[in-house]
């Protein structure tokens, strides 16, 4: 997996993205720098709100991980990924 690359590293701060809105007109910055580190993104293969390439392009710009689940926008059937990935981040916090 690649590292983080934030532009600072915070101690004790994470943070998992489910279907964030990047690259969409009208949603605020659409490609906002990260500050938290690690960063976990988790997006679907079928997300018809944003598309997947906004996430994959996100995330190798920013060096970080991307969860590509079989799923929609909702993420509805994905929810053990996400709480995977959340007990993951919090391993990662009591290092």
């Amino acid at each position: 997996m690649p590292r983080c690359r934030a532009a600072r590293r915070r101690a004790k701060e994470s943070w998992i993205a489910s279907a964030p809105a990047l690259g969409l007109p009208g949603y605020g910055n659409g490609d906002p720098t990260p500050h938290a580190c690690p960063i976990r993104v988790v997006h679907g293969w079928r997300d018809g709100v944003v598309p997947v390439v906004n996430a994959i392009d996100y995330c190798q710009s920013h060096g970080l991980s991307l969860q590509l689940v079989g799923d929609d926008h909702r993420l509805g059937e994905s929810m053990e990924e996400i709480l995977r990935q959340f007990h993951w981040l919090l391993a990662t916090m009591r290092e």
